[in-house]
């Protein structure tokens, strides 16, 4: 069976028409990150269009107390992933065990 896991994550910063900033609210992601980790699958994580995912500012309010958030936020490589996605356009789903 393959052990590859397709994460899609948004591009989307701001809501539509509200100047408020939005993204993707990072502890929903570092803790599936952490569980299937642990189960010895793999991740890739892409975007809607590629490129640099946005991090929700109230989501990062969190950072002091959940311990998953400040790891993966510490680790240069995890933060270098989320600048530079590839686009979900350009990955085969059929290369994945779940999406």
């Amino acid at each position: 069976m393959k052990k590859n896991i397709l994460v899609i994550v948004t591009n989307v910063n701001v809501y539509r028409n509200k100047n408020l900033k939005t993204g993707l609210w990072l502890g929903e992601l570092t803790h599936f990150l952490d569980i299937v980790h642990a189960q010895n699958y793999a991740t890739d994580i892409v975007s809607i269009a590629g490129g640099e995912v946005p991090i929700d500012p109230e989501s990062l309010a969190f950072f002091v107390t959940d311990k998953s958030i400040k790891t993966h936020f510490n680790d240069a490589d995890f933060m270098q992933k989320l600048q530079k996605t590839k686009a979900i356009k350009d990955v085969n789903y059929t290369d994945y065990a779940a999406i």
